[in-house]
């Protein structure tokens, strides 16, 4: 899971008014086309030149985090619909399973009943000494035929038509087993077509993720020499730079967002007048209660000093979650530090380590999966290997706070708009201080790295595997 930002660049700004937009996925466009060494040298003859090579390089750098960071969400969500896909599969197979044996099992009792039937008649009667059994088996009838034969023959006692009764219900549930399996089989068919289109989709959104990781990481280096070159400065300042104004745009993200949560938290309910910490998109804090997200002050030095004025940032606003999250954590305990530090120390340990879809170690992960190893050492389990599993799971136990009570070990989700009700397609480790470990999506290694507070599709909740 990336920065998601829109490529349009805006005026020349100071560092300190920068704002590279993170908030909404760019539409689809062409590849970009670079500029040449000689370009960059011809664009140094002019002021205007060059001001307006630097703008399309810096446009273009932009423009390539975007398509690796819209790439990286889209291969996130395949991913998650290819595991609950192959969820559905297994289910039905495993119904399918539970049907053929509950079938087999009634089959062999509608033949043991129908075998009763016939020797409690031949108990009662013989037509002039001809076995009854002899002569039903010998025509050759179905179960039920044979039944139904008996049922016509004269002087049956109480007793035996009973037992004749009992034999043709374990014909009917014989019968009906067996249809259910056939049904069952029938949809584990189509749900395996299904989670084989599925399991395709993901592969392409994954191949899609890291060729847009790899377009990026081929280019970005030589358009930093090249912003550089025009500016008198080098591709490591210019980085340092490009990052500054990321993180700036992170930073008032996190204030508008910690002033969104003190304002949903200070907004009159419907219901009573207390409630516990209902939040919007926050951060950590050491305490309880409705404590907003922290402020996130930028590094002391978040950019170099020399900020080159044609150095533009894009200028769309981060998109805020108005949405309340609902009353969460007033039943969830603090967090139990000691299996949190080892869990932390785990995750750290699997930094550098790349993304795979349905990896848990020891060398490829995905987000759900270095989750569920770290816990799991601990006995702390979650259900299936998914982030929507995982979320659903913390769900049910009640252990959900408010985002804004979010403390260390804490898992994190992101949703569609975030949503409550959506899936959720990603899943992180709070680490504290407004940072999380991730494995963030294909082509990607695991990191740590801030929390997009106002990326949108951030879950106002947080879960609490120790509470």
């Amino acid at each position: 899971m990336g920065f998601r930002r829109a490529a349009v660049l805006a005026s020349a700004l100071a560092i300190a008014t920068a704002a590279a937009t993170i908030g909404a996925v760019a539409p689809a466009t062409a590849a970009p086309t670079y500029p040449t060494w000689s370009a960059v040298e011809s664009a140094r003859s002019s002021e205007a030149a060059k001001a307006a090579e630097i703008e399309n390089i810096t446009s273009i750098i932009f423009g390539l985090q975007d398509a690796a960071d819209a790439a990286g969400i889209e291969s996130l969500k395949a991913d998650e619909v290819a595991t609950q896909a192959n969820f559905d599969l297994e289910d039905a197979a495993a119904k399918v399973e539970s049907l053929r044996s509950q079938a087999a099992t009634a089959d062999a009792t509608a033949e043991r009943s129908k075998a009763e039937a016939v020797a409690a008649v031949n108990s009662l009667q013989r037509r002039g000494g001809v076995d009854v059994s002899a002569q039903l088996f010998a025509s050759g009838g179905e179960a039920d035929q044979l039944l139904y034969q008996l049922g016509q023959l004269s002087k049956i006692g109480d007793a035996s038509d009973a037992v004749r009764q009992q034999a043709l219900r374990d014909s009917a549930a014989a019968t009906s087993l067996n249809e259910q399996a056939q049904l069952a089989e029938e949809a584990r068919q189509r749900l395996a077509d299904e989670a084989q289109a599925a399991a395709d989709a993901s592969q392409s959104a994954a191949n899609a993720a890291i060729a847009a990781v790899s377009e990026q990481a081929a280019n970005e280096r030589r358009l930093q020499e090249q912003l550089a070159a025009l500016k008198g400065t080098t591709a490591d300042v210019e980085a340092e730079y490009l990052a500054g104004v990321r993180q700036a745009e992170l930073d008032r993200q996190a204030a508008a967002a910690a002033a969104a949560a003190a304002a949903a938290a200070n907004r009159p309910s419907a219901g009573s007048g207390s409630g516990s910490g209902s939040g919007s998109n926050g951060g950590s804090s050491s305490g309880g209660g409705s404590n907003p997200a922290p402020s996130n002050p930028a590094p002391s030095n978040p950019a170099p000093a020399n900020p080159a004025p044609s150095n533009p940032a894009p200028s769309n606003p981060a998109p805020s979650n108005p949405t309340p999250p609902p009353s969460t954590g007033s039943g969830v305990g603090s967090p139990n530090m000691s299996v949190v530090n080892s869990v932390l120390a785990f995750a750290r340990s699997q930094i550098g380590k790349m993304y795979l879809m349905g990896g848990a170690g020891p060398d490829r992960w995905d987000c759900s999966g270095l989750i569920m190893v770290a816990y799991g050492q601990h006995g702390i389990g979650f259900g299936r290997h998914s982030s929507h599993a995982q979320f659903t799971s913390l769900q049910a136990a009640g252990k959900l706070v408010p985002l804004s009570q979010a403390q260390p070990g804490d898992l994190l989700w992101y949703s569609s708009g975030g949503s409550m009700t959506a899936t959720k397609y990603h899943v992180m480790i709070y680490t504290g201080n407004g940072m999380m470990i991730d494995a963030p999506s294909a082509g990607r290694p695991v990191q740590e790295r801030k929390v997009l507070y106002g990326y949108g599709d951030l879950l106002p909740v947080a879960g609490r595997p120790t509470g």
